[in-house]
C-alpha cells in the first residue's frame, strides 16, 4: 500500500507541474467597475512566455491602438507571434519599448503593442502572443500596475482603458495538492477504522 501512495503523490507531483503552467492572471478593470476580461500568462515548453487576453464582456472589445500594455521585468523581450481572435498578424502591428507606453491614470508601462493595420473599432475578442526569451515574472509600474488595455465600448462608439486589479494566483497547484492531502486523510481514515 506505501508503494501506492508514494506512486500517487509521485504522480500528483507530475500533474501539479504542468498543470501550474499558467503563472500568472490579471483581471481587467476599472476601479470599483466591471471585469471587462482579463491576461493570462504560461510559459512555453522553453520557459518563455505566452500571453493570452480575452475581452470577456459583451459588447467590449479590444481597440488596435495600444492594444495592450505591460511593464516587463528586467531586459526587455522582443513580441512575437501576435494572433487577434485567433489570427496571425502579420504586418501593420509595431511593439515600442522603453517609456513610451503612456496610459492616463494608470502609468507608464515599457512595452506596448498597437496593431496598426487594424480598423479602429474592430471587433478583438482575444489577443494572443509570446515573448522572445526566458520569462521573468511582471513588476507593477510607478503607479502600481502591471498590465492595461484598450477597450471599445461597442454601444457608444467609445473608448477607454482598463488595467490590472491584484493579480490572481493561479489555483492549479494549490487544488492539486488539497486533493493530495484529502485522498491521503480518506487513506489513514480508513486504514485506522479497519
Amino acid at each position: 500500500m506505501k508503494k501506492l501512495v508514494l506512486g500517487f503523490l509521485l504522480v500528483l507531483g507530475m500533474t501539479a507541474t504542468s498543470w501550474a503552467t499558467p503563472v500568472a492572471h490579471y483581471d481587467l478593470t476599472v476601479p470599483g467597475g466591471l471585469n471587462y476580461g482579463y491576461i493570462d500568462i504560461s510559459l512555453n515548453g522553453d520557459g518563455s512566455a505566452h500571453f493570452f487576453a480575452e475581452a470577456n464582456t459583451p459588447g467590449y472589445y479590444f481597440l488596435n491602438a495600444q492594444l495592450i500594455d505591460f511593464n516587463q521585468n528586467g531586459t526587455l523581450l522582443s513580441v512575437l507571434n501576435l494572433t487577434e481572435n485567433g489570427t496571425l498578424v502579420t504586418s501593420g502591428f509595431t511593439v515600442d519599448y522603453g517609456s513610451s507606453g503612456h496610459v492616463n491614470g494608470w502609468g507608464t508601462f515599457n512595452t506596448q503593442i498597437n496593431n496598426i493595420g487594424g480598423l479602429a473599432g474592430q471587433h478583438i475578442s482575444t489577443v494572443a502572443f509570446d515573448l522572445d526569451g526566458a520569462y521573468v515574472p511582471l513588476i507593477a509600474n510607478g503607479d502600481g500596475h502591471t498590465v492595461a488595455a484598450h477597450i471599445w465600448d461597442d454601444s457608444v462608439g467609445n473608448t477607454f482603458f482598463v488595467t490590472d486589479g491584484t493579480p490572481v494566483p493561479e489555483p492549479g497547484t494549490l487544488l492539486l495538492l488539497g486533493a493530495g492531502f484529502l485522498s491521503l486523510a480518506i487513506y489513514g481514515k480508513r486504514r485506522r477504522n479497519a
